[in-house]
């Protein structure tokens, strides 16, 4: 999305939260918490490498799009989310496996 439009969307959103960088963190979150990747440490590993491809891709990306410049910030901010998303789904597993 061109810089002038994305600024222009977040100046009419609550100016009080950073929309943009809690909706990465959640996405990614989402996208490393799915239980396609198997079990194991493997899997985090996958679900971390599909997160750092994505976010350095998405950030190369914008040095095409006006207005817009790649940050490592926002790639650190992507990879959190990546992070926090293998923490829950390991914990979802642990809870399962373990009888009540």
């Amino acid at each position: 999305m061109p810089g002038s439009l994305k600024t222009e969307i977040e100046g009419r959103l609550w100016s009080v939260l950073p929309w943009s960088h809690l909706a990465h963190f959640v996405l990614f979150c989402a996208i490393a918490a799915v239980p396609v990747y198997g079990s194991g440490p493997k899997a985090v590993w996958a679900a971390m490498l599909l997160a750092l491809l994505l976010a350095v891709g998405t950030e190369t990306l914008q040095y095409w799009v006006p207005g817009r410049h790649p940050t490592l910030r926002d790639v650190l901010i992507d990879l959190a989310g990546a992070l926090a998303g293998c923490g829950l789904q390991v914990r979802v597993r642990r809870r399962r496996t373990i009888p009540s």
